[in-house]
């Protein structure tokens, strides 16, 4: 019931904060707000919590070098 609420008033959020853009849509777009909303919650939060931990993480693919005898930040060229 909570979760139910929850999506609701993320629902009713979205749709007044984009109101202008909604009234050049056709009405039935108006039901799928709770389905964006539930994607959202349910995807997109996951993949940027996991996309934020992984930056953290020392995959090597950026343009900055530490050396481990030197502690100075060389450039890549």
């Amino acid at each position: 019931m909570i979760i139910l609420l929850v999506v609701l008033g993320a629902a009713v959020g979205m749709g007044t904060r984009n109101f202008i853009a909604l009234t050049n849509l056709p009405p039935k777009y108006m039901l799928l707000l709770p389905l964006m909303t539930l994607v959202f919650s349910f995807v997109m939060t996951p993949i940027r919590i996991i996309g934020l931990l992984k930056c953290a993480d020392g995959l090597s693919w950026g343009t900055r070098v530490l050396d481990k005898e030197q502690p100075e930040i060389h450039v890549l060229s």
